[in-house]
């Protein structure tokens, strides 16, 4: 009966991890040393991770609105653009636009900071009547000079604006 007991104790008991023949375990300063390294590494993914997703998050949220204001005819104005746009690090007004002041009066630069990047959301405002708010014509990730089509046309129509992208002095 001696033979089982110990026997029995031995099962119950967790199991000893021996370590492998010619491998030393790793003394407590060498896992400091690489917790640490770890520790750091996930910091910094999370200081370029969390404004990249912030920026994601807001522009989804101002795209999908103005994109919706393009089916109906109530437009995204700028009150309602500024509480959808909530996590930005920055944010640049700028008024009196030459090559865009016929289509977009003014401009905000919406910034994000990472560690290794710098994201900005461009939003344009229409011209407005004193008194009212200015509505949001577009909204853009990189900044753009409207020019107006080149095909001249005979009736008073308003020209349509070409909306790609132009290289500006502002990066």
């Amino acid at each position: 009966m001696s033979e089982t007991q110990p026997s029995a104790a031995a099962s119950s008991s967790a199991p000893v991890q021996v370590p492998a023949a010619g491998r030393k375990p790793r003394s407590k300063a060498e896992r400091v040393v690489v917790w640490g390294v770890i520790a750091v590494g996930l910091a910094l993914i999370a200081t370029e991770g969390m404004p990249r997703l912030r920026y994601t998050l807001d522009f989804n949220a101002l795209e999908g609105a103005v994109a919706q204001q393009d089916s109906t005819d109530r437009g995204v104005v700028e009150s309602q653009a500024k509480e959808l746009v909530t996590h930005y690090s920055s944010v640049d007004s700028q008024t009196g636009l030459r090559s865009n002041e016929l289509a977009s009066p003014r401009v905000d630069a919406y910034t994000y900071n990472g560690l290794l990047s710098k994201r900005t959301i461009y939003v344009y405002y229409g011209h407005t009547l004193k008194g009212e708010e200015p509505e949001v014509l577009a909204v853009l990730r990189e900044p753009v000079a409207f020019v107006e089509a080149t095909e001249p046309t005979d009736d008073l129509q308003p020209q349509a604006l070409d909306l790609t992208p132009v290289p500006t002095d502002s990066n």
